[in-house]
């Protein structure tokens, strides 16, 4: 849907450009202001949804791709379904994936040069190294100092302020990002960053206990180490040599909660209840059949969960999420919409690797267990894939050793 009228891509030295940019860098941040009123990354998306604004109404176009184009659809559908007669309005709900929406179209509409996307996705993830070391080091003080007091580990990693699940599904993503960043700076100090995220974020991913999270991070590692993956020999050489250095300096810790609840995993497969998972998946499969065409509304899951468990729930599914509280129609939207996605990503694998791919399909894997709405977290992820996907095939776009350096693939 890229038509002749697409702006020409903005410079770094375009404000715009560097509103973007402060986006990017402040997502990772973003629970942790806690004095502050308004986290930065909302300032610096209100700040988009302006220059969306300004932008449109001076040039009269708007810049999408078929995936932007469905997922203005898809928004849009999950907007009719506040109006569903079976449930109150969820205007809160709403405004956020609007907000979702807005930043996903400007960030496309500013930038459609592979180059620049690389540069975002490398200060992004410089930033979520910095956050991700912050909170391991406050952690690992937490920990030394309950074990002092009580001579036990039993607290559970979050991470920068964030659901664990959340967290660690953003981390495990984000490395294979991670690999290609590495692999297509110049920049020594933002290599050494990028590969320093590797074995930084798979630790604070097994600290989180998150059940899903070490399974994304299964995934994702063993796709990125059975294909051409770039810089993969230094990964594992780098990440190896970083946890061995902090094995020795006596860095390294599992809290005993990590080690119950990893090694309770079994159990719960075998058992057949997955945590309670299978009771809630279940019921909302009867939600979903009850409301099969509008669904019970956006955001109204758990809501729908009393009439059958007598309690709230999130659906811990995503797509059965959207399938109870948008019905068929919102379900094949959103199927279609990353589909496409998806599908540009694997055609995008000449110029910028399968990084994309992996990234995604770890989301994809994380969305499973998970129930993923708004979280800003999440959204840049999938932002950041979308550009990298559809800015390499652009007509401007061509296979160089700029993304994919030979000197670093393995």
């Amino acid at each position: 849907m890229n038509s002749s009228t697409t702006p020409a891509p903005a410079s770094r030295k375009d404000l715009p450009w560097l509103i973007l940019a402060g986006y990017f860098l402040a997502v990772p941040w973003e629970y942790r202001f806690d004095l502050l009123p308004v986290p930065p990354s909302q300032v610096f998306s209100a700040l988009l949804g302006a220059v969306l604004g300004i932008s449109v109404l001076l040039t009269r176009r708007l810049s999408l791709t078929t995936f932007h184009f469905l997922l203005v659809i898809w928004v849009a559908w999950c907007g009719a379904s506040l109006w569903n007669v079976y449930s109150d309005p969820s205007l809160r709900e709403f405004l956020a994936f609007i907000k979702c929406l807005i930043i996903a179209l400007a960030a496309w509409h500013i930038v459609h040069d592979v180059r620049a996307w690389l540069r975002l996705m490398q200060l992004y993830l410089a930033s979520l190294l910095v956050a991700t070391l912050y909170a391991l080091v406050d952690y690992l003080r937490l920990v030394g100092a309950t074990e002092n007091l009580w001579g036990e580990q039993q607290w559970r990693f979050t991470g920068t302020h964030y659901d664990p699940n959340v967290f660690s599904v953003t981390l495990a993503a984000a490395l294979p990002l991670a690999g290609l960043a590495a692999a297509a700076t110049a920049s020594r100090a933002m290599r050494v960053a990028c590969l320093a995220l590797v074995p930084a974020g798979a630790y604070a991913i097994v600290l989180t206990a998150s059940r899903t999270g070490v399974v994304c991070l299964l995934v994702a590692g063993t796709l990125m180490l059975s294909t051409r993956f770039p810089g993969r020999r230094q990964i594992i050489l780098f990440g190896g040599f970083l946890l061995a250095a902090a094995e020795f300096a006596g860095y390294l810790t599992i809290p005993g909660i990590t080690t119950e609840r990893l090694t309770s995993t079994a159990e719960d497969i075998q058992s057949g209840e997955l945590s309670g998972r299978i009771a809630i998946w279940k019921a909302g499969l009867e939600v979903f059949a009850d409301n099969f065409m509008f669904g019970v509304g956006l955001g109204h899951y758990p809501d729908a969960m009393y009439r059958y468990l007598s309690r709230a729930f999130v659906a811990h599914n995503t797509l059965l999420s959207y399938a109870a509280e948008t019905g068929v129609v919102g379900l094949a939207l959103f199927v279609l919409t990353f589909g496409v996605l998806g599908f540009r990503s694997q055609r995008a694998r000449g110029v910028v690797g399968p990084a994309p791919l992996i990234s995604l399909i770890t989301l994809a894997v994380g969305s499973m267990t998970l129930t993923f709405s708004t979280e800003q977290p999440i959204w840049a992820l999938i932002i950041l894939n979308a550009g990298l996907a559809f800015a390499a095939q652009m007509p401007a776009a061509e296979p160089t050793s700029a993304p994919v350096s030979p000197r670093l693939a393995a």
